[in-house]
């Protein structure tokens, strides 16, 4: 339905004051708009940035605690490998001990033995 208006002068530049200032603000809020807009694009990098960071940071917190875990172990493992070659040492010397017993025994007993004949046949011969 279209319909021609009259207004007067004073109602047209009332109005037409009114439009220019909606206009204005409206370019304001553009403008606001456009500035808020930009720090969201900011502040969404910096977030994806911390967690970028975040996951780095427990990355690298997971593998110095593996490197620490490792190099205590290493240390405990290497004393472990040192007390089993004394053990190893140990068993091989009581082994060595008592071979040498028994060899001193047998010659001690030989000894014995020996001199046992030599007695008797000096014995049978003088008598």
């Amino acid at each position: 339905m279209e319909q021609e208006l009259k207004i007067s002068n004073a109602e047209y530049l009332k109005l037409n004051k009114r439009i220019q200032s909606n206009e204005k603000y409206v370019e304001s809020l553009k403008e606001d708009l456009q500035e808020h807009s930009e720090a969201m694009s900011k502040m969404q990098a910096e977030l994806e940035e911390v967690k970028h960071n975040r996951v780095l940071n427990e990355d690298t917190l997971s593998l110095m605690m593996e490197n620490a875990v490792r190099n205590g172990l290493s240390d405990v493992m290497s004393e472990i490998k040192a007390q089993d070659e004394r053990i190893r040492n140990l068993e091989v010397d009581k082994y060595k001990t008592a071979y040498q017993a028994i060899k001193w025994v047998s010659i001690a007993g030989g000894g014995v033995i020996v001199t046992f004949i030599v007695t008797s046949l000096i014995k049978a011969i003088v008598n």
